[in-house]
């Protein structure tokens, strides 16, 4: 790798900068820090990647400005230097290329040129002062380690019903709650409301109770696999960053108080349902495909140890399907969003679900025996 130059050109000294990195690693680092890159947006710098190389590896980092992603890998000897590139077009150059290439960069002038085998690239850059980071390191910081299998259950359990843009902002988050040995997360969108806990090996003494906004939590889950390494989460003022390791994720937090949500879990059902978790699953597709396309709305009649599913859309088509099921208690029929019942059986663990139910005007509760410490509250729908 060559180190920078200056050369004269009328009058005017240019900084040029050479190195050569490793097509694979360069595009498994780009690959891992896309989610937050700007396709079009109105500042410029949040489609480029910032290139910072020092001490012997390249640090690449992406924002938009509410989350910062970070991907570093081994360069050997590299003069430090920062600068920024346009990412999804460096990504498609990385995977045009063939296996295993070289690339080099030649940086001179507001212009990368990359050349690999016979193949230029010329890149416009922008200055790296002006790409924005997020203020990490300012005020007392807390450091926590969770096993990244851990960490990965709770959000991805529960991820699915986070509200979507909703203008309680505190609704567009995953609550995120450590307190000595459990570990918590909640989300709800107002008609349904997913909680997860997990037992830690290691209690920590600094209770933590966040909000981590949609993006965040989607950039953490993407982060985490099914290890037992530990995740390090670093908490300091309004931020959190969590880091696994040559990886790294900074996200703002939500500034709000989450709801109660443990007034929102009933009590008091008498109706017990266990079913099949894949009959029932099964069951609910068949009769979702005559359901109404807005509401979504289908029927459950319960009785004789039977549970017949039934919808109805506004062409006056009919489905029905009837499957067996684990029920003594009283008849009952109650409408629910089809939609909202599959996203919890799509997460659910175990083969055999209980659903708990007082009325048909109360939420219903679905438990596993599989997943003892998580909760699914779905309120019913009127047809």
């Amino acid at each position: 790798m060559s180190p920078g130059q200056r050369t004269a050109n009328n009058n005017r000294y240019i900084y040029i900068m050479k190195f050569i990195l490793n097509k694979e690693n360069l595009l498994d680092a780009l690959n891992s820090i896309q989610g937050v890159v700007e396709k079009r947006g109105i500042n410029p710098i949040l489609s480029n990647v910032l290139f910072s190389a020092n001490d012997g590896s390249l640090s690449l980092t992406t924002t938009d400005t509410e989350v910062e992603l970070h991907a570093s890998f081994e360069t050997g000897s590299l003069e430090p230097v920062e600068i920024t590139l346009p990412c999804r077009k460096l990504t498609d150059i990385c995977k045009a290329l063939p296996k295993q290439a070289d690339i080099a960069f030649s940086i001179a002038d507001g212009k990368a040129t990359l050349t690999s085998g016979r193949s230029l690239f010329s890149l416009a850059t922008l200055p790296a002062a002006d790409f924005p980071r997020i203020p990490f390191s300012e005020g007392r910081e807390e450091t926590l380690n969770i096993p990244s299998v851990t960490f990965k259950k709770v959000i991805d359990k529960t991820f699915f019903s986070m509200a979507l843009q909703d203008v309680r902002y505190y609704l567009n988050g995953l609550y995120f709650s450590l307190t000595q040995d459990k570990l918590l997360t909640v989300t709800t969108d107002g008609h349904r409301l997913s909680l997860c806990t997990e037992t830690l090996d290691e209690p920590c003494e600094t209770p933590v109770n966040v909000i981590i906004p949609r993006k965040g939590a989607q950039e953490i889950l993407r982060l985490l696999d099914d290890s037992s390494e530990n995740t390090v989460l670093r908490l300091i003022k309004n931020h959190l960053c969590v880091e696994k390791g040559r990886h790294k994720v900074i996200t703002k937090l939500i500034d709000a108080q989450y709801p109660d949500y443990e007034k929102v879990i009933p009590a008091g059902g008498n109706k017990h349902l266990s079913v099949e978790k894949e009959t029932l699953k099964q069951s609910l597709h068949k009769a979702s495909i005559l359901s109404n396309e807005k509401y979504k709305g289908v029927r459950l009649s319960i009785g004789g140890g039977t549970l017949e599913v039934t919808t109805h859309n506004p062409e006056h088509e009919e489905a029905k399907d009837e499957i067996d099921v684990n029920y003594q208690g009283e008849s009952i029929s109650i409408g629910f969003n089809v939609v909202y019942l599959l996203d919890i059986l799509n997460v659910i663990d175990g083969d055999e679900i209980t659903m708990t139910l007082k009325d048909e005007n109360s939420s219903c509760l679905i438990t596993s025996q599989s997943q003892a410490g998580s909760q699914y509250v779905v309120m019913p729908m009127r047809l």
